[in-house]
């Protein structure tokens, strides 16, 4: 087995901001807004614009070649040894526009720059986030690049998820190596005594949900057993995938058990199990009834955002069968918790947002684009309730929504907003998590941000630095 790179323990070192988020000190004024013209132009000369923007391809490009470099092994460490798994046992990354790519890697390189102390959480989350990107958008070894620059136990859980989508893709064979690779470094991680058990244990998991999926059993109870109660029962979802009817009685009596007597967390990974149940008996009206209706009676003990998100993934499964029908209802259902509030605005808003996109896909545009209007004027009206910090993470799922609408131009303006938005804080460690995240957020959804927003994406990026 391939010896696993040095990975970096997350605890922190006295005097390095302990007790802080961020340092209050500013250092330097933040970047401010560069103003926008109606045609999306800066008022500032076109020269400056399409210089920012030649910057922007230079670094893109030296990205690339950054990432092209072999596998991405850490300094020092040895990893990829003789007989290790390498880049070309995954399969081919899918062809993606090429807008998409240098977002990509400008969210990466964005999450990288995050100094490891004393941000490797942040730092490693970021750079997680932008694993899952890369699996979105169907690019392994992209995303195997990108784990390798890891640094803390989220590189586990990272090859736990490569090795996922493989399975998913029936890409079997590629699955084993990393999935030991993910249980090594979840053993490593349980030998650290300042590591919390939930993180081996969510590697674990992870590594338990392949096994699951590829029918392994024995091998998926083994890594379930004992976990922490807040990883337990995650497994059930992929699980029931592959029920028949006649375990179906046996499987709803299990849930209905957590559901009357289990924690928070339990109760949620029940939901889940449901909503795939759903999904698996999609077909079968009766009992596809009959499973709506237990995740009905689960309510009672479940605060609206849990039933809102819910709903939201019941009608998903619905817009899968292309029942476009159940899934409107669906979406009503959501809506009518979520009218019952009350929320803070950077709650509300991403609901409406998202709930718009669900209702436009299940066939009601002119409700879709009332609500997402509505969520847009709510944002405007509530904006200095929201704390810097959560701004943009409220404006993301809105322009999302105007995306899946078919509004490109309504997406690059909310999009615009939102790095904005996430600009204004002194700090450089939140203004790094937003614009990576909005980087992440238009290359999923195959958003072209056009000349302005590369260039002061480019702007952004440079920016960044101390006070973090």
């Amino acid at each position: 087995m391939p010896p696993v790179p040095p990975i970096r323990s997350a605890g922190r070192r006295p005097g390095l901001g302990a007790g802080r988020l961020w340092q209050t000190s500013t250092g330097r004024p933040p970047l401010r807004a560069a103003s926008l013209s109606p045609d999306g132009r800066t008022m500032k000369s076109r020269f400056q614009v399409f210089f920012f923007e030649a910057l922007f391809f230079l670094a893109a490009g030296a990205l690339l070649l950054l990432l092209a470099e072999g596998s991405g092994a850490q300094p020092g460490s040895d990893f990829p040894a003789a007989g290790s798994p390498r880049p070309d046992d995954l399969p081919a990354d899918a062809a993606i526009a090429p807008c998409q790519g240098v977002l990509r890697d400008l969210a990466f390189r964005t999450a990288s720059a995050l100094p490891v102390d004393p941000h490797i959480k942040t730092r490693s989350r970021a750079q997680e986030a932008v694993v899952e990107a890369c699996l979105a958008l169907d690019q392994p070894r992209r995303a195997l690049r990108c784990i390798e620059k890891i640094e803390d136990w989220r590189r586990g859980a990272a090859y736990a998820d490569l090795a996922f989508h493989c399975a998913g893709k029936g890409e079997s064979g590629a699955v084993q190596p990393w999935l030991d690779l993910a249980s090594r470094i979840a053993d490593e991680s349980g030998k650290d005594p300042n590591a919390q058990a939930w993180r081996r244990d969510r590697i674990r998991v992870k590594v338990a949900r392949t096994h699951a999926l590829l029918g392994q059993a024995r091998e998926a109870e083994a890594f379930e057993a004992g976990v922490a109660d807040s990883e337990a029962g995650k497994v059930d979802a992929v699980r029931v995938m592959q029920l028949d009817a006649t375990g179906l009685d046996d499987r709803i009596r299990g849930l209905d058990g957590i559901v009357a007597n289990g924690s928070f967390d339990r109760i949620q990974s029940a939901l889940a199990t449901y909503a795939r149940l759903f999904d698996r008996f999609f077909a079968d009206a009766e009992r596809r009834a009959r499973i709506e209706e237990r995740v009905t009676a689960s309510y009672k003990r479940l605060p609206a955002l849990t039933r809102i998100e819910s709903r939201m993934e019941m009608a998903a499964v619905a817009l899968e069968h292309r029942d476009r029908a159940k899934a409107l209802d669906l979406v009503e259902d959501g809506q009518r918790i979520l009218e019952g509030g009350p929320w803070l605005p950077e709650q509300e808003v991403p609901l409406r947002a998202r709930l718009a996109a669900l209702r436009h896909r299940a066939g009601d545009p002119e409700g879709a684009r009332r609500e997402a209007g509505a969520a847009r004027a709510m944002f405007e009206a509530r904006r200095e309730k929201i704390v810097d910090i959560y701004r943009a993470g409220a404006l993301r799922p809105l322009a999302e929504a105007y995306q899946a609408m078919g509004d490109a131009e309504a997406a690059r303006a909310v999009y615009g907003k939102a790095l904005e938005e996430g600009a204004l804080n002194p700090n450089s460690r939140p203004r790094a998590e937003d614009l990576s995240a909005t980087c992440c957020s238009m290359a999923t959804n195959g958003v072209d941000p056009g000349t302005a927003l590369r260039a002061r994406m480019l702007q952004l990026h440079e920016g960044l630095g101390p006070p973090w």
